[in-house]
């Protein structure tokens, strides 16, 4: 019996152990943003736009050089991230109304197994979601961003700077927002 509930309390401990381990690492690393808080300003400096290549439907290539002449939003996502599926009706919308002022690179990270061009184009079909999107093939845009979590936004202005980046799920008013400074810059 005394084994039982030394064995227990030692269960216990660990639970408690790794709990507040959690805590702790939330507390340090997470986004703390306020919902529909506005995204920073233009960053200082001006950080070119990263060169990578990502396909299209087509299998044509798409490469970030081409991103100069109007602003861009680029956003890294999968069908398998919750917030990213919540977020893009929301770029959607944006894509709809501002299509023709910016250019939308809406970067799949396909990898072949987890995520797969075949079941992409299904699921953009189902949700009837009209941006262009591009699939990340040989993780050349992640690398080159290092995505490694999503979704991952970053805005460009009409000359291929970074104007400012965010991880995590933007809303709707600071997805808007954003593009509407970006416009101004």
């Amino acid at each position: 019996m005394k084994k039982n509930k030394k064995k227990l309390l030692v269960i216990l401990l660990a639970l408690l152990i790794v709990l507040g381990g959690g805590y702790l690492f939330y507390a340090k690393y997470a986004d703390h943003t306020e919902p529909d808080q506005a995204l920073p300003a233009q960053t200082q400096d001006k950080t070119p736009l990263s060169d990578f290549t990502v396909y299209d439907a087509d299998h044509n290539e798409f490469a970030s050089a081409n991103l100069k002449g109007k602003p861009a939003v680029i956003n890294f996502w999968a069908t398998w991230c919750p917030p990213c599926c919540a977020e893009l009706p929301d770029f959607n919308s944006a894509y709809e109304q501002y299509g023709n002022d910016v250019q939308f690179v809406m970067v799949n990270l396909t990898d072949g197994e987890r995520e797969t061009e075949a079941g992409v184009r299904a699921f953009l079909e189902e949700n009837g979601y009209t941006f262009p999107v591009y699939y990340d093939l040989r993780a050349d845009a992640s690398y080159a961003y290092a995505v490694n979590s999503i979704p991952f936004s970053v805005f460009v202005d009409q000359d291929g700077n970074v104007y400012t980046t965010h991880l995590g799920m933007l809303s709707a008013s600071e997805l808007y927002s954003t593009i509407e400074a970006l416009l101004k810059a």
